[in-house]
């Protein structure tokens, strides 16, 4: 009966913490992602790692370029926010994912319209196509 009254207990020792500033939030993110490449998606850790969170008060802010950067990280954001609540002395730390789309437009030419740019670069072309009677309706 009094064989069981011995029983070992482990007691987690407090991970020493760090606060949180821009240049340790570098710091963490490098090392939330070497600790967890083996645990992670490859896919994510791909856009992971072209990432550098900015903390803006009690927020990582991460900005992406295209919703499936996005995606890959919001599928995160619970392993990530425990991370930083570990690690950090912050315990009310979270993480804000922006997409910022580019105002850059890409112009689709048609046929008709690359043809007549190519007239006006160089109008041998013009000539060409009247000499070869080319149907270019």
């Amino acid at each position: 009966m009094l064989k069981n009254v011995h029983k070992e207990y482990i007691v987690e020792q407090e991970n020493d913490k760090v606060e949180l500033t821009p240049e340790n939030v570098a710091y963490l993110w490098k090392n939330f992602l070497e600790e967890n490449k083996n645990n992670l998606q490859n896919a994510f850790l791909n856009v992971a790692q072209h990432q550098q969170p900015i903390l803006e008060e009690d927020k990582l802010t991460f900005t992406v370029t295209n919703n499936i950067s996005l995606e890959m990280l919001q599928l995160h954001k619970m392993e990530i926010t425990l991370y930083f609540r570990k690690y950090s002395t912050s315990s009310t730390i979270a993480p804000d994912f922006i997409l910022q789309k580019s105002d850059t437009t890409k112009d689709y030419k048609t046929p008709k319209d690359r043809l007549k740019d190519m007239i006006d670069n160089n109008p041998a072309v013009l000539n060409l196509i009247q000499k070869f009677n080319l149907n270019m309706d």
